[in-house]
């Protein structure tokens, strides 16, 4: 089987675009988050792969939801960016890194927090 190719997840609501109802809606998205969009060119420009990593699309949703919020995602994401995103809630061994507004950075096999400005907090 090839290997995949390395690729960065974007979290879509409150990371790539702002966060507005859709529960009625699975294809209902807000505008695109500027410094966000920025990083996102500059990741498609040096070559790496971007799949929006969202909750939209997990399996506790409903099929039709699922299918509803893949097709808005793929589409706006393409018309913005010029590429055709995969959209998933699942991370794997070629996951580079994850942008989410809501995530919290653990710097790897030291079990201390950080955040951009380095180490805050170490258990």
């Amino acid at each position: 089987m090839p290997r995949q190719s390395k690729w960065v997840g974007v979290d879509w609501d409150g990371t790539l675009v702002k966060t507005v109802p859709h529960k009625d809606d699975a294809g209902t998205s807000g505008a695109f988050i500027r410094p966000i969009c920025e990083l996102v060119e500059e990741i498609l420009e040096a070559g790496t792969e971007v799949r929006v990593f969202t909750a939209r699309v997990s399996p506790s949703n409903s099929p039709a939801d699922v299918a509803v919020a893949r097709d808005a995602i793929e589409e706006k994401f393409e018309e913005r960016f010029g590429v055709k995103p995969k959209v998933t809630c699942e991370k794997d061994a070629d996951c580079l890194a994850i942008i989410d507004n809501i995530a919290v950075c653990v710097l790897a096999e030291r079990g201390a927090i950080s955040d951009l400005n380095g180490l805050i907090d170490e258990y």
